[in-house]
């Protein structure tokens, strides 16, 4: 029997009922040699002031994220870092009262994978195993669109087994009812569970739900024709599903100012005043919709009307049926037309008899050119020391063959080349599946209050994380089993005689024996484990434009300066960094730099996901030559000059990429903890990798080059 998913979504607008709304819609995105993949966006304003723009947010989101042709988890969280970036660019210009934000939901399906992205105030459940879970975003990540610098989306994958169900919806939902009665609901199923939160929501003015199902369908309902579109009034509708909401009309959303630009706005769409765009719903239509990724649709819930069913997969085979007689519908045919018939008859027979076998030589020719081809694109694969053009010269064999096998299926010949060329792309793509990872400690269990990880750095003995949403560092000790952490500075511990503001940069000083801790007053701090913290100095730290981030490499400080497009050298002296500062660049924009790294050479990590070396003050392209799909938000960069590598925390794609220090691609490490990729960090005398995803800190040994 054959396996689906449906998707069923609804929204109530000043309490009328329809299937999209501002705050809800759709975004089908169809990728190369990729089956269909359809993303659903529920936004939450955060400010009564947010309202009137949620719609161009969730317009832009769905526009950027259709667009892009990167993975499904690297395009929602391009989508989201895009219209963040622009919201706090507003929010900046505006009044703390003026101020734009919300929680936003992304829920991605593909076939039967579904990937939730969750940001600010947003709430999703998920019924898997016969087993109940609530998931909301913490720490950094519950902050809304728009209000914090330092926020970041929560993803999650579920791969959906037969009675699975994944729901995304307004807060209110909670408001509703309580946890025990909405587990209760969605452990009945898909079906009753949509037909009863419709229902309840019948008294609610603004809601929005959509509710994704894992379900069997029969063997003989696999060729069913899909329904024809349900013509009855809504009041009807609204009758069988025992809800008192009058479903009639609908309302537009309302007008604003602020404009999204750029990547977030797609071409030529910005983030203008609001348009009356939401989806009215007359009675022609249900409140809500299924999508089936499977060639026939599920029956609707027998409460409520009949669904608008898209199929995903073949097309449908439509035909229409003639009002008239056969007769009636010929038109005369003048003898003219009867001899060019009898002419084309004639022809035709002559090519019944001659032109299959100039056909079949045809075939054979051009099946033996495509083998040649792509037997010499392999050969060049295989001799080729440049892994670009390597990978140009696979893709090529891949294509030839691919067209050889459409033309003689069978072909033992072409199964060969086929075998060979998967063989040269594996060695290619050099994807190493991790054993499974050693949890060290999952930090959000064992510390009081939200935790926001990002940053992470070794050294001493301890792995130490900045929490910039509590305004903390926090320890762990690496030795020994089931260590306790604990938070080692935060704000308002004093450093010698002065008070720490909120932590902002973090670096391991190995000389020192030190962690450093930057303070948003550009304050060094120095803790050593068991000691009490100590100031250092930093000449000129006033005149700096901005203080972006701070890195340690063999005894020297580095400091970003984006403001003044800077990276500053420091010279250690006896009280900390007391030395003329040095400029590392000639000319360069640092405006969209958002992580840099220091080894053997200067690295910046650029908004679009590029990385620029520097051997020295001038740029040079990091080119990533080889890789199999570029970069994707990486989080952070660690050179390893002992192995002569330089790793990348490559958050989109949900995997750590390795390069030489030039950008020549090398390896791929991936993981099933990687969901919600932060930070990585080396210890190299041990030869350890340290990974940080989500709150989770895990330890692995430092895999060998191919």
């Amino acid at each position: 029997m054959p396996i689906k998913t449906w998707v069923g979504r609804f929204a109530i607008v000043d309490g009328q009922a329809q299937e999209e709304s501002a705050l809800l819609r759709s975004f089908p995105r169809q990728r190369p040699d990729e089956e269909e993949d359809e993303l659903y966006v529920l936004v939450d304003p955060a400010t009564e002031n947010s309202k009137e723009y949620a719609g161009q947010l969730v317009d832009a989101i769905g526009r950027m994220y259709r667009q892009d042709t990167l993975s499904i988890t690297g395009a929602v969280l391009r989508a989201l870092k895009a219209a963040h970036q622009q919201l706090l660019d507003w929010n900046e210009r505006n009044l703390k009262e003026h101020r734009v934000g919300a929680g936003v939901s992304c829920l991605a399906v593909r076939e039967h994978s579904a990937y939730l992205a969750q940001i600010g105030p947003a709430i999703a459940f998920h019924v898997g195993g016969g087993r109940y879970q609530r998931i909301v975003p913490e720490g950094a990540a519950g902050e809304p669109l728009g209000f914090d610098d330092g926020a970041e989306p929560v993803f999650s994958r579920y791969e959906l087994a037969p009675g699975d169900l994944l729901l995304i919806a307004s807060p209110e939902i909670e408001e509703l009812l309580d946890q025990e009665a909405l587990r209760a609901i969605l452990l009945r199923g898909g079906d009753d569970a949509l037909v009863e939160l419709f229902r309840l929501a019948g008294g609610v003015q603004n809601f929005s739900l959509v509710l994704l199902a894992c379900v069997v369908e029969p063997d003989d309902a696999a060729g069913a024709e899909p329904a024809p579109d349900n013509t009855e009034g809504l009041a009807g509708a609204t009758a069988a599903a025992g809800s008192e909401l009058e479903l009639t009309g609908a309302t537009a959303a309302a007008g604003g100012e602020p404009e999204l630009t750029g990547a977030a706005a797609g071409a030529g769409d910005g983030f203008a005043a609001p348009r009356d765009d939401a989806t009215s719903f007359s009675g022609e239509e249900p409140p809500y919709e299924q999508t089936v990724t499977d060639e026939s649709p599920p029956s609707p819930p027998p409460e409520l009307p009949q669904a608008n069913v898209r199929i995903k997969g073949p097309e449908s085979n439509i035909r229409y049926r003639r009002s008239t007689g056969i007769a009636s519908g010929l038109p005369q045919i003048p003898p003219q037309a009867i001899v060019a018939v009898l002419v084309l008859a004639a022809i035709g027979l002559l090519a019944w008899f001659v032109l299959p076998g100039a056909l079949e030589e045809s075939r054979d020719d051009q099946f033996s050119t495509l083998l040649a081809t792509a037997s010499a694109s392999l050969e060049t694969a295989q001799e080729s020391t440049d892994p670009t053009e390597k990978r140009q010269a696979l893709v090529a064999a891949e294509a030839a063959i691919a067209e050889a096998e459409r033309l003689q299926p069978d072909s033992a010949e072409a199964a060969s080349l086929r075998a060979q060329i998967s063989v040269e792309r594996t060695k290619l793509d050099a994807v190493l599946l991790l054993p499974d990872l050693e949890l060290i400690i999952d930090i959000s269990e064992r510390v009081s209050g939200p935790v926001s990880a990002k940053d992470l750095a070794l050294g001493g003995g301890g792995a130490y994380v900045l929490d910039r949403e509590q305004a903390r560092v926090i320890a762990i000790s690496l030795l020994g089993p089931d260590p306790e952490p604990f938070v080692i500075l935060e704000e308002g511990d004093l450093a010698g005689d002065e008070l720490v503001g909120p932590p902002q940069h973090i670096a391991w000083a190995e000389e020192l024996g030190a962690l450093l801790i930057m303070d948003s007053s550009r304050r060094l701090v120095s803790v050593v484990p068991t000691e009490a913290p100590t100031l250092l100095t930093v000449r000129d730290a006033d005149a700096w434009g901005s203080a972006d981030g701070i890195a340690y490499s063999g005894g020297s400080l580095y400091v970003l300066d984006r403001a003044d497009d800077q990276v500053w050298l420091y010279l250690p002296s006896e009280t900390g960094f007391d030395s003329e500062r040095r400029t590392l660049l000639d000319a360069f924009d640092l405006d969209q730099v958002v992580e840099f790294a220091v080894g053997e050479e200067l690295y910046l990590v650029l908004a679009d996901d590029t990385v620029v070396r520097f051997p020295g003050s001038e740029a040079f392209p990091f080119t990533q030559a080889g890789i199999d799909i570029a970069l994707s938000s990486p989080a952070s960069l660690v050179a390893v000059p002992s192995a002569g590598m330089l790793l990348a925390a490559d958050r989109g794609n949900a995997r750590i990429a390795v390069f030489t220090p030039d950008g020549t691609f090398l390896q791929q490490l991936v993981s099933p903890s990687f969901n919600d990729l932060r930070a990585i960090a080396v210890d190299e005398p041990n030869s350890l990798l340290y990974i940080l995803s989500g709150g989770r800190l895990y330890r692995t040994p430092l895999p060998p080059l191919p």
